[in-house]
């Protein structure tokens, strides 16, 4: 059921992120992400559906992929632009 909740909640802030093509061109490291907070709160939130995509799937890549609706070959570059294990 845990899991459950949790899936969720990775699909909605996963549709919610589709939304705002701003997080598109943040490059990690760059200093000017502190100017925009509400950038700044959209990475973050997408590392969030990230990891608790992988959490939810027991590290299952594919799957997380396709819970969060989203191609295997984008959700491996978000996990290497993030720094995602």
């Amino acid at each position: 059921m845990n899991n459950t909740l949790f899936a969720r909640a990775s699909v909605r802030v996963s549709s919610y992120l589709k939304k705002h093509s701003e997080i598109k061109n943040y490059v990690p490291g760059d200093e000017t992400i502190d100017e925009y907070p509400r950038l700044s709160r959209k990475v973050r939130q997408e590392k969030t559906a990230l990891k608790a995509a992988l959490a939810t799937t027991e590290g299952n890549k594919t799957e997380a992929a396709k819970l969060l609706g989203m191609t295997f070959r984008s959700f491996r570059y978000k996990l290497t632009k993030y720094d995602i294990d």
